[in-house]
């Protein structure tokens, strides 16, 4: 977000009003989308706002390539916006794995209730070996 500040601070991005816009809503709904998440206290829940945080982040990094394909990041420039977006991105997928494995984790571990009576077992004499 910091280098879209710092994009969008130039001079002659100020009359593309509309790349501005795409760019600014972008790069903001990330951390609110991972924050909403986040507070959902459900990894299921959760990882859905980090996917919908990752397409914005994928946005970003096409405004970016738009910006370089246009001429205004330079081709020394490009690859440290490419590579904050990219690691973001990769990020993002990293947490959305970790949640994805939280839910899959969660629901393997719950017990299931038991539909059938329980069987009597004989209390085992502690002198008798193991079987």
């Amino acid at each position: 977000m910091v280098l879209c500040e710092e994009f969008l601070g130039r001079s002659h991005i100020s009359f593309e009003k509309r790349f501005r816009e795409q760019l600014t809503d972008a790069s903001s709904s990330v951390p609110r989308n991972v924050a909403e998440g986040f507070g959902r206290f459900r990894p299921k829940e959760d990882a859905q706002y980090v996917r919908i945080a990752k397409g914005s982040a994928n946005e970003v990094l096409d405004l970016f390539i738009e910006a370089h394909t246009k001429g205004h990041l330079g081709d020394a420039e490009f690859p440290r916006f490419e590579t904050a977006a990219n690691r973001a991105i990769g990020t993002l997928v990293g947490y959305l794995r970790y949640l994805e494995n939280c839910a899959d984790r969660r629901g393997r571990t719950r017990s299931k209730p038991q539909t059938s009576k329980p069987r009597n077992r004989k209390p085992r004499n502690p002198e008798t070996p193991w079987p």
